[in-house]
């Protein structure tokens, strides 16, 4: 009867150890994931129209698209490279810039801006109008791999802001 006792006790605390230890190791992989996600470089961009009157041409006014391009991850995304372009219709001129950046650090965002080229009335005056900006970029992320990146920001003519898509 000893020896049966002894034999439970051993296999209830080897499945006790075994349980614990499989808890450890759920909680260890979940931390290890969540610190290798938070470390990995999160690009991502805001686009916006802002208007302004020059002080020398007071009846007419000057459109601005703004854009920010941050990291919200932890480790520094090097070597961005890649393409800010504008399409339009109505005779609003296409842009194109390139962007280039050794590395997008989290506490410093990569910031431009660019005046609409053309006639710009028709931002106001035709909701059929095509406004779009396109971001493309390619950047190493962690372990030295290659990410890509992309946003599609288009017009809204009601009420006048750019949306991503």
């Amino acid at each position: 009867m000893a020896a049966l006792a002894l034999i439970l006790i051993t296999a209830l605390s080897i499945w006790v150890a075994y349980y614990v230890g499989v808890r450890q190791g759920r909680a260890t992989e979940k931390a290890l994931a969540l610190s290798v996600q938070r470390a990995t470089p999160r690009i991502g961009s805001r686009v916006s129209l802002s208007s302004s009157i020059p002080p020398k041409l007071p009846d007419r006014t000057r459109y601005t698209i703004n854009t920010t391009i941050y990291n919200d991850g932890d480790l520094v995304a090097r070597n961005l490279e890649g393409e800010w372009k504008l399409t339009a219709s109505h005779g609003i001129e296409k842009l194109i810039h390139a962007i280039k950046a050794d590395s997008l650090p989290a506490s410093l965002p990569f910031e431009f801006e660019h005046e609409v080229p053309g006639d710009t009335s028709v931002l106001w005056c035709d909701p059929k109008i095509i406004f779009q900006v396109n971001i493309d970029l390619v950047y190493l992320g962690l372990s030295d791999q290659k990410e890509c990146y992309h946003a599609i920001y288009t017009y809204d003519f009601h009420s006048r802001q750019m949306y991503q898509q």
